[in-house]
């Protein structure tokens, strides 16, 4: 899930610039018993923002379900993490519903390929490999998949009207909110990268001052896009107002997505990865997703072998070397299921798990770049975010 209005286009804050900035203290994290905790009687809520689960609950006080709960935690989140996510990104959901009907549904709602992307569009004149051009800048942003997304699970799953479950984002985005550490740290290391678009300088140091901790971070835009977005949730992003300010951004600056990118596009349900483990039944994200498989691997390299000590840096060590196995075979087998045959059997085998296992020395950490095949150093985007309902 990524960010908006035309932070909207620019989604991911990534590290340029490491200079100091006197008056946050980066040794600060947001983990005071206030921080990201919302408290109810019969749902648990889980997010990446304290305003973000506040609005969940309210939306539950309100008489909401579960699915909208997670959709205005989802918008929220849209509007206190701009360095995670936003409408102009994607996402996954789980879902799995008791009661007289039960449902078990995987919603993928990842970004997708503009139409007129080719496969020159990251090389340079000569045919090198630039893969920062994924990563940064125009030709990186890809067709978003997070408010049709959102909007399909809400009208398939949801119970309250479409404008409430939208209103606690869109007034915390006119509002405004706090700015805590982590956003400060993040806003400062890529101001670089943000000021060279003049409404993200004009957002991110309005007057020309740098926002930092505890500084009002308000978003006018964002909320009055939202607020077209509750009014017409089915035309606003394919062929409305906010949808022809991002095409026309995209073509003032090169970019490749176009209206029919935006119209087109469709989340896909998919059937849940099921695994057996300890006598219980987990249910996992499948591909395109690489988080289910990945667990079901490491919790059979978890399993194999001699039983791990009890001692914690043995622990640790474990986990860190299962985890970079893990992640490599991610980089080799993993893909979109649409477009690649996956093989995925051998990975969740438990003979796959213990020939993993038998790999690890008890005493020695392997180099990473030993165990993937790709460059470790390239694995720097850390923004994204989650959360449980």
């Amino acid at each position: 899930m990524r960010n908006f209005v035309l932070c909207l286009i620019l989604a991911t804050l990534i590290s340029c610039s490491s200079s100091p900035y006197p008056h946050i203290n980066f040794s600060e994290w947001d983990r005071s018993p206030q921080c990201c905790q919302a408290v109810g009687t019969k749902l648990a809520l889980a997010s990446g923002g304290t305003f973000s689960s506040k609005a969940g609950m309210e939306i539950k006080k309100q008489g909401g379900n579960i699915v909208d709960v997670a959709v205005a935690t989802a918008f929220s989140l849209a509007v206190e993490r701009p360095h995670s996510l936003g409408l102009g990104g994607g996402g996954f959901l789980l879902l799995s519903l008791a009661g007289s009907k039960p449902e078990q549904v995987f919603v993928d709602f990842r970004e997708t390929a503009p139409q007129r992307a080719h496969k020159k569009m990251f090389v340079d004149a000569s045919g090198k490999a630039m893969p920062e051009l994924s990563r940064f800048g125009i030709l990186s942003v890809a067709t978003p998949g997070f408010v049709p997304g959102l909007y399909l699970i809400h009208q398939r799953w949801g119970k309250l009207p479409w404008k409430t479950v939208l209103k606690p984002a869109i007034d915390l985005a006119r509002k405004g909110f706090p700015i805590y550490p982590s956003l400060a740290k993040s806003i400062h290391e890529e101001k670089g990268f943000l000021f060279k678009q003049e409404y993200l300088r004009n957002l991110f140091s309005p007057k020309g001052q740098i926002l930092g901790k505890g500084d009002t971070l308000i978003q006018l835009d964002l909320a009055d896009t939202l607020e077209r977005l509750s009014l017409n949730p089915q035309t606003e992003f394919t062929t409305g107002t906010t949808a022809n300010r991002i095409v026309d951004f995209m073509k003032s600056q090169g970019g490749l997505l176009t209206v029919s990118d935006l119209s087109s596009y469709r989340p896909k349900l998919r059937k849940p990865l099921k695994f057996f483990w300890k006598k219980k039944e987990l249910l996992l994200p499948p591909p395109p997703s690489a988080s289910g498989v990945l667990s079901v691997e490491m919790l059979q390299m978890l399993d194999a072998g001699t039983p791990v000590s009890n001692e914690k840096k043995q622990k640790i060590h474990l986990l860190a070397e299962i985890m970079k196995r893990a992640y490599a075979d991610r980089s080799q087998v993993i893909g979109d299921p649409d477009f690649n045959h996956l093989n995925l059997s051998p990975l969740l085998e438990k003979s796959y798990g213990l020939s993993r296992r038998q790999t690890i020395d008890p005493n020695r950490a392997t180099p990473v770049t030993e165990v993937t095949p790709i460059d470790p150093s390239t694995l720097r985007d850390r923004h994204t975010t989650h959360l449980s309902v």
